[in-house]
């Protein structure tokens, strides 16, 4: 889990990600979707109900296997 501290209401959040196969090589993501993204707020064990405003860059800067989530 990423703790972001204090984060200004109404603003982006982006987050990178990296994905790899077996062998340890970068690999595009298929698949992902926003719903994927699990948003939990203040250490609470109830996650966000909805993704709205969530999306899913696959191969970030046209990078295999760079992502990043927009919250």
């Amino acid at each position: 889990m990423i703790n972001l501290g204090n984060v200004v209401a109404d603003s982006t959040i982006r987050i990178p990600f990296n994905s790899f196969d077996a062998a340890g090589a970068s690999v595009t993501l298929t698949g992902l979707v926003a719903d994927d993204v699990k948003i939990y707020k203040d250490g609470s064990l109830d996650e966000r109900t909805s993704a709205s405003g969530i999306t899913v860059d696959d191969d970030f800067d046209s990078r295999v296997g760079l992502h990043a989530d927009h919250l």
